[in-house]
């Protein structure tokens, strides 16, 4: 009885710690492609990923006093500060002929990703990552709640350019 007891206990051990490490990584590939609104070309939904990622059309020119404040921050903390301005945010990293890559970078945890346009599908392709746990075939899930809230802002962004050009091809 002991025996089938202990046999038992280390069951649920390896049960348990199996669970908690696939409770924090799920498969790499498993983003889906994003649809793209007909009509789009390969040029316009890498406008539309680049507008996703910088919405602001163009930046605004900082006042001497935001510039002499900026240096001055920069001068009393260094590294951390610039860092700061970096910190979960996604940035572009490369523009391909049919693909754009951006990283995402929140704290100590970064990943790239590339947005590859093929046919009517947007493909979502990760392609490293730092303190994410990947593996061959895995990845933290995290990256997919973060790649999530850049696919939502990818497809409005798409809505907003088949809109525009639907409105203009009407004129």
């Amino acid at each position: 009885m002991k025996k089938i007891t202990t046999v038992i206990a280390q069951a649920i051990v390896i049960i348990l710690s199996c669970a908690s490490v696939s409770c924090r990584t799920t498969n790499l590939n498993s983003a889906a492609p994003i649809l793209i609104p007909a009509g789009l070309s390969t040029q316009e939904v890498k406008l539309a990923i680049l507008s996703a990622i910088y919405p602001d059309k163009a930046p605004r020119e900082w006042t001497p006093m935001e510039k002499m404040t900026d240096n001055a921050l920069k001068a009393a903390f260094g590294f951390g500060y610039s860092k700061v301005n970096r910190s979960g945010q996604w940035f572009i990293e490369e523009v391909k002929e049919k693909s754009v890559v951006a990283g995402f970078e929140r704290g100590k945890y970064y990943f790239r990703v590339e947005f590859i346009a093929e046919g009517n599908q947007l493909i979502q392709r990760i392609d490293g990552s730092r303190n994410l746990e990947q593996s061959n075939n895995s990845i933290h899930k995290s990256v997919f709640d973060w790649l999530g809230e850049m696919e939502s802002k990818i497809r409005q962004s798409m809505g907003v350019i088949s809109a525009m050009k639907a409105g203009a091809s009407r004129q």
